[in-house]
Parts: structure tokens; C-alpha cells; sequence
């Protein structure tokens, strides 16, 4: 199934969301290191990066910058890790949430695709718009079940297989499509994959952040 862009509506909503990532990070960093030792840490590595420049005729004294900037950088990262691990949790959800939106694309009208089911199942009902065109297809390597489906108009509404309902959408736009972090006894649809002007939203997101954190370090007076 080839891929959907959701185009510049969707950057907007990704720069949004980065600056938002961008600030609390600052703000933790701020709130759960020592800024101070982080602050002697990072002027010692840069003169041990300097040194490089003023003894690059004498490997012995290389070696040993080398050696000093390694002990640096593990410094730098044992102060950070503390954030991080506050981090860990919000920045799981919020890259959840925006992979829910960005990720995926609504089914194309009038494309085929594929709703899968992981144990044996006869039974599924679509909402209007979307045709069911097979019966069910047991695959006994794997244990699931799968059916062709296609939408004929823009819609949306529950899908439901074997008692269980998942939210289908078709037809352009961004949509709010999750995967379940947790337990995957539901129907799987096959959507058609997103990018966002051209990349997946993750290589913005992480473009857009690290220049937002960046810029605004010095504002929010941290240290990193």
C-alpha cells in the first residue's frame, strides 16, 4: 500500500508539538540535574577539545585529552540521566499520541485493503460505506483471520469483529488512528501509511525539537 502525505497541516501540528517537547525537556533538565556541575562538565570537554588543536604534534598529549574528554562526556551523561528517566514516561505518551495522528493516513476510497482478526473469527460488521468483499480467510500458521475490505465513500464509524469494535475511517485528512500500546486482541486495519511533506513525522519531530531547545536554552537559562 503505498503512502499517504498529509502535507503542511500536519507540519504545523508537529512544529507545535516539538516546541512543546522542546520546552518541557529544558524545563526538567533545569528542575532534575546540577546545573552547575553540568555546567563545569561541558567547559571541561571544551577544553579538552581545544587541546586537540594546540598539541597536535605531541600523541602523548592527545591520548590523554582523548582519554579526559571520554571521562567528560560519561560525567555529562550520568548528570542527564536522572532527567531522562523523568522524561522517559511523557515523551512515550506524547510520541504515541502523535504517531496516532501522523502515522497512518484514512483508507483510500475505492482501495482495497486488509482487516486481520488474531484468532479464528466468522463474523464482521462494517459501518456504511465500507463493503466487506470476502468471507473469512483462516491462516492456521498464524492463527488469524482476515477479510478484504473496501471503503466506496468518505466515512467513519466502528468496525466490529467477534464483539470487538476498532474506529475505521476512509477518504482524506488527518485522523486520529491509535495503536494499542497494551494487548492487541482487536481488529487490525491495514492503513495506508503517512509522511509529512515528504518524511515520516519522526524525522521532523526530532528536527523541530532539538532546533527548538537549542534556541531556547539560554532563554530558559539551562544547561545541557
Amino acid at each position: 500500500m503505498n503512502e499517504a502525505d498529509l502535507g503542511t497541516g500536519a507540519l504545523a501540528g508537529i512544529a507545535v508539538a516539538s516546541v512543546g517537547a522542546a520546552v518541557l525537556a529544558l524545563l526538567v533538565v533545569r528542575r532534575w540535574s546540577d546545573q552547575e556541575a553540568l555546567a563545569r562538565a561541558k567547559a571541561s570537554a571544551q577544553a579538552h577539545l581545544l587541546e586537540f588543536r594546540l598539541f597536535m604534534d605531541d600523541p602523548l598529549a592527545i591520548l590523554r585529552s582523548q582519554r579526559a574528554l571520554l571521562s567528560d562526556n560519561l560525567r555529562i551523561l550520568m548528570l542527564l540521566l536522572k532527567p531522562f528517566a523523568v522524561l522517559a514516561v511523557p515523551m512515550l505518551v506524547l510520541m504515541w499520541q502523535l504517531d496516532a495522528w501522523y502515522g497512518r493516513a484514512p483508507l483510500r476510497i475505492g482501495e482495497a485493503t486488509v482487516v486481520s482478526w488474531p484468532s479464528d473469527a466468522a463474523s464482521i460488521d462494517s459501518p456504511e460505506g465500507i463493503a466487506i468483499e470476502t468471507r473469512p480467510v483462516h491462516v492456521r500458521a498464524t492463527g488469524e483471520t482476515s477479510w478484504r475490505i473496501r471503503p466506496l465513500r468518505k466515512t467513519s464509524g466502528v468496525l466490529r469483529v467477534s464483539s470487538t469494535e476498532r474506529r475505521i475511517v476512509a477518504g482524506g485528512g488527518i485522523a486520529y488512528l491509535p495503536v494499542p500500546l497494551l494487548g492487541r486482541n482487536r481488529p487490525e486495519i491495514r492503513y495506508p501509511r503517512a509522511t509529512v511533506s515528504g518524511l515520516h513525522w519522526l524525522v521532523w519531530f526530532v528536527l523541530l525539537s532539538t532546533i527548538a531547545a537549542f534556541a531556547l536554552r539560554r532563554p530558559l537559562r539551562v544547561v545541557f
